[in-house]
């Protein structure tokens, strides 16, 4: 549907999330919370392709430490075909970047914050719901999505039990 691609100077790609150095670099991220905001995007739709082994994250070097760039959406949505999406739909813990000792190590350096994320996830879910119609209609020519595909996709978006669930998971596993 649509190909993004831009030279981000001095970009380094991280490989992979299970390494101590993946952990000393993520210590030197300017937006820390970037990294766990990433993961509950991922959440929320089902991101299923960024998981430790594969986390399709860049670091840029800035002049007070890295700024985390995240890399290829492809695999949203569990990969289903919108008309299989339905609420009750979670992503699985097991391929998230959130179950790191990274994302550990983060929220336990901010943990009020980790909590405080509550009003940052609502907000911008909020507005991606107000949003919705025209997002639909900037696509609408490339994935020519039929009435009920639509629906599906709303429905499993916006499902308020859904997201819900999704930031409590999220709370629960990063102030354990």
């Amino acid at each position: 549907m649509c190909f993004g691609s831009e030279n981000i100077k001095d970009a380094n790609e991280i490989s992979l999330l299970t390494d101590d150095k993946s952990l000393w670099s993520l210590k030197s991220l300017n937006q820390p919370l970037d990294y766990l905001k990433i993961g509950l995007f991922d959440l929320w739709v089902c991101n299923d392709d960024r998981k430790p082994t594969n986390p399709n994250l860049l670091m840029v070097p800035k002049s007070n430490g890295f700024e985390l760039v995240a890399i290829d959406h492809a695999y949203t949505f569990s990969t289903l075909p919108y008309n299989d999406l339905r609420p009750h739909l979670q992503m699985s813990w097991n391929e998230s970047i959130l179950l790191t000792d990274q994302a550990l190590h983060i929220a336990s350096l901010n943990g009020s914050a980790v909590a405080d994320m509550q009003s940052y996830f609502y907000q911008n879910v909020d507005k991606c719901k107000q949003e919705y119609p025209d997002i639909l209609q900037s696509i609408e020519e490339c994935l020519k999505l039929t009435i009920p595909e639509k629906t599906y996709l709303e429905q499993f978006l916006f499902d308020q039990q859904r997201i819900d669930n999704t930031f409590a998971g999220f709370l629960e596993r990063l102030t354990q």
